[in-house]
């Protein structure tokens, strides 16, 4: 199955279950790039406003990946997103400051909550 399938097979799996109401939970990381899920700067699963799941090449790397989007990231009652390194904090700062793909979780319908250890929280004042 080409990836561009695969997304959409699991897509419409999950519209079956979520017909009414959004996901409780989406629990995520995020990269030294600030990228969430398979959302990397610069791809064009960033600009997706409609689907939920879509394949998407990260920078430098052959292999396409299964992504979630936007619109579904934003529909969850409650995102965690997990942050921890050194090697994370300039992209944490860039997050919270611009438009990162991490950053774009501020537009969420949902809580948002952060989970940061000191070393990734050292550039934020």
């Amino acid at each position: 199955m080409e990836p561009e399938d695969a997304a959409a097979h699991y897509e419409a799996s999950l519209r079956s279950i979520h017909i009414d109401r959004p996901p409780d939970l989406i629990m995520l990381g995020m990269g030294a790039d600030a990228h969430i899920a398979s959302l990397f700067p610069g791809t064009p699963a960033l600009a997706e406003d409609r689907r939920w799941y879509v394949a998407n090449r990260p920078p430098g790397n052959g292999e396409d990946r299964i992504t979630v989007t936007y619109p579904l990231l934003w529909r969850a009652r409650l995102l965690l997103v997990v942050t921890l390194g050194t090697e994370k904090a300039a992209a944490l700062k860039a997050s919270f400051e611009n438009s990162t793909p991490a950053g774009q979780l501020e537009k969420a319908e949902g809580v948002v909550e952060w989970y940061v250890d000191q070393d990734a929280a050292s550039l934020l004042s």
